[in-house]
């Protein structure tokens, strides 16, 4: 079996970010792009992969893939906002308004970045991979936090494809649902006022013409690309579940298990 905290073809080594200008910047061309440099992250193991971006890029269908493949704890932060809560995150929205809701996440994500659990086997930090809600990154605090204790990587789709992905869920959508404006204007707008936001991320990969699991295949090999490795264990041979079928494994998925963004 695997080393329980590495990533596969890594040999049974942790990552590490390279060096600003020592590895390669972009990988698949401009579907995937580099984002500013993490060096608070330098000589720090990378052992929880954070999925965030707009909402049905695929970030909690994606997350549950990525974790059963590395066998990683999964973190669902709206499915467990929602569980304490004991109610859907739309009616979060409802009842107590956005700003209610902001607190709950801000506060979780804190809980998350001081997560200070140690692997049983190894020794280092507890890894997971954990899918944030689409205005999580928006919030510098939340943003700071999660980019002190993992990779950020925001998943991203065309607005078409995101109007598509939705149009059977949009009442549990409060971001969209709770506005006037027609599906495709809302969308832009709400895109583009989180570009930004989004654009700091340390790897940004287009989900728009992916499966799920292209889109992990595509993580995988970005992370293998921007960040090097790490000598601390010996290697050891990996085993992973087997493959779904590609056909029905689409990132549309993720627009049935997300609830607010």
């Amino acid at each position: 079996m695997r080393h329980c905290c590495v990533l596969p073809g890594d040999g049974g080594d942790a990552l590490e970010q390279h060096a600003p200008g020592s590895s390669p910047q972009t990988c698949f061309g401009s579907e995937i792009d580099q984002g500013p440099a993490n060096t608070s992250c330098l000589g720090q193991f990378m052992t929880k992969l954070i999925l965030a971006g707009f909402m049905a890029t695929g970030k909690s269908t994606v997350a549950r893939h990525l974790a059963q493949l590395l066998t990683w704890r999964l973190v669902d932060c709206d499915a467990e906002i929602s569980l304490r809560a004991g109610k859907p995150i739309e009616e979060i929205f409802r009842d107590h308004g956005e700003a209610h809701f902001r607190a709950l996440e801000r506060d979780f994500i804190k809980e998350i970045a001081s997560d200070r659990r140690r692997c049983a086997q190894c020794g280092n930090p507890a890894p997971a991979v954990i899918a944030t809600g689409g205005g999580a990154i928006v919030d510098p605090e939340n943003f700071a936090a999660l980019s002190q204790c993992g990779v950020i990587i925001c998943l991203s789709a065309r607005p078409d494809v995101i109007a598509q992905r939705i149009a059977r869920g949009m009442k549990t959508r409060p971001m969209l649902s709770q506005h006037a404006t027609p599906l495709r204007q809302r969308i832009t707008e709400l895109m583009e006022a989180r570009r930004e936001a989004y654009a700091r991320a340390a790897l940004t990969i287009d989900t728009s013409e992916r499966t799920v699991e292209q889109v992990t295949d595509a993580i995988l090999t970005a992370l293998a690309q921007n960040y090097r490795l790490v000598a601390r264990h010996p290697a050891s041979a990996m085993s992973s579940p087997p493959r779904a079928n590609r056909a029905s494994n689409s990132t549309q998925d993720d627009t049935a298990t997300r609830d607010g963004e």
